[in-house]
C-alpha cells in the first residue's frame, strides 16, 4: 500500500477495491437490473458489494455508524 496513506485510509482502499472486484465480476457475467419499491434501479452487484462494504466497515470501524442505500431501502 502507499506509504503516504493513513492506516484508516489503507483499510478503506482495501474495502473499496474488494467491492470493485465484486461489481466487476457481476458486470463481466452480465447482471440484470431490478426496480426497487421506490422505483430506483438495483442489481445483485449493488447488493453484494454493499454487504461486503458494510461487513468490512463493521469489522474495521465498529464505532462508526454507517447508512447504506440498499440497506436503508430494505
Amino acid at each position: 500500500m502507499d506509504a503516504t496513506l493513513s492506516p484508516r485510509l489503507e483499510v478503506l482502499v482495501r474495502i473499496v477495491r474488494a467491492a470493485g472486484e465484486v461489481v466487476m465480476r457481476h458486470y463481466e457475467a452480465g447482471c440484470e437490473t431490478r426496480v426497487k419499491p421506490d422505483r430506483s434501479p438495483v442489481t445483485d452487484a449493488d447488493e453484494e458489494a454493499e454487504r461486503l462494504i458494510l461487513a468490512e466497515l463493521a469489522k474495521a470501524f465498529a464505532d462508526v455508524p454507517v447508512v447504506a442505500e440498499e440497506e436503508a431501502a430494505a
